[in-house]
């Protein structure tokens, strides 16, 4: 049976990025390994250009045409990115958060059988959490210069919304 490549947008980010380029160099090494391990497993990483480097010459972290090309391809593997150091600039994961209208962040924890670790075994933990309103939506104002509050907005529809999905 021929093998499917499927194409997983990659966010690399860049020099302005503090951590992230770093990050995502070790974390696409181990992806490496594993791709070799399986290789009835093929993806085509498409590098695209977005980060707080692309705030000098687009007035974006997320260019028009980055965010084209991972609404096409409609899955992105973002290494960590630092926001642009201005107020009026959204970080690139709020900005993707936005775009591609997700809202929830799913983390799994468990444990394996014969897999030594410095937890207790028969772990079996799914942590739901939104993250499309209260401090992510990252609202502020400014009453005076030397002051920002950050408003956290949280509506009843956002709560059922991610409560549904954590029960599901």
């Amino acid at each position: 049976m021929p093998k499917t490549i499927h194409k997983v947008a990659y966010v690399r980010g860049g020099p302005e990025d503090e951590t992230g380029p770093e990050m995502a160099d070790a974390a696409m090494a181990v992806l490496k390994v594993v791709l070799e391990v399986y290789p009835e497993v093929g993806i085509d990483f498409v590098p695209i250009n977005a980060g707080a480097h692309c705030f000098k010459d687009h007035g974006t972290v997320v260019p028009d045409d980055s965010l084209r090309q991972i609404l096409d391809i409609g899955v992105v593997f973002k290494a960590p990115t630092a926001s642009a150091k201005t107020t009026t600039t959204m970080p690139v994961s709020l900005k993707l958060r936005k775009e591609l209208r997700t809202y929830a962040n799913v983390n799994e924890l468990r444990s394996y059988p014969g897999v030594k670790t410095a937890l207790q075994p028969n772990i079996d933990v799914l942590l739901v959490r939104d993250n499309s309103e209260g401090l992510f939506a990252m609202q502020s104002v400014s009453p005076t210069p030397d002051m920002t509050v950050d408003l956290r907005f949280i509506t009843r529809q956002a709560s059922q919304r991610i409560a549904r999905l954590g029960f599901e």
